[in-house]
């Protein structure tokens, strides 16, 4: 991934169970550019290039399901880049009936 002075905003639905972790990076085949790690204790670690920065623990709670928002904000000279993160609970509740089912517009064989 290269975005030199830009920004990039990539969403995805994420859930985990009880002491579950998972990790998303975007590398530009040499460098982790952007990335968020969702430790087994709950807290999120966004990273922007060589730069982290971790929560609380529990913020990402199991068996929720999370609209994750990562944004990208490349903004060059001595700041580099940075990455932050939002997390939007996406429970039945919180979500209009009319958008419950995912509509898949192209899948995979297999």
């Amino acid at each position: 991934m290269s975005l030199a002075g830009g920004r990039l905003f990539l969403t995805f639905l994420a859930q985990k169970d009880a002491g579950g972790a998972f990790k998303v990076y975007l590398s530009n085949g040499e460098h982790i550019r952007c990335g968020l790690e969702a430790k087994a204790d709950g807290s999120v670690v966004p990273q922007g290039g060589t730069a982290k920065e971790s929560s609380r623990a529990d913020l990402f709670e199991p068996a929720v399901q999370y609209l994750v928002v990562l944004r990208f904000v490349n903004t060059g000279g001595p700041r580099g880049a940075v990455t932050s993160v939002a997390l939007f609970e996406a429970n039945e509740s919180k979500i209009p009936t009319s958008q419950r089912q995912v509509k898949w517009d192209v899948v995979t064989p297999g």
